[in-house]
């Protein structure tokens, strides 16, 4: 049995993050296709904020267009983060028995 640290911990955080980052990039090499679905929405949400500013105009029209793409890319994040709940649930299994032995840190 590893001693305690100072956190209560039996490793330190930036061992802690190590590991939780390792396991994630461990799922994505498993299951490329969701990390590359997220990748196109991210490419793809970035030229829609990027087009909002090319070309800017100055009249009333213009203001409205941007406010109307602006409201549409919110929408966008919202149910982009609902998409995220499967997977949360999945996951929260492991994380609420492995917070509760002591792992780590719900900071990690």
């Amino acid at each position: 049995v590893e001693p305690r640290t100072a956190t209560g911990f039996a490793v330190p955080f930036y061992k802690q993050f190590y590991y939780l980052a390792k396991r994630r990039h461990t799922d994505n090499v498993r299951n490329p296709a969701v990390f590359w679905v997220r990748l196109a929405m991210f490419f793809m949400l970035c030229l829609m904020i990027g087009s909002i500013y090319w070309d800017i105009g100055n009249d009333q029209k213009d203001i409205q267009d941007r406010i109307s793409v602006l409201f549409f890319t919110a929408a966008f994040l919202v149910f982009m983060s609902i998409a995220v709940v499967p997977a949360f649930i999945e996951d929260r299994a492991v994380f609420v028995r492995e917070r509760r032995n002591g792992y780590y840190s719900v900071a990690a």
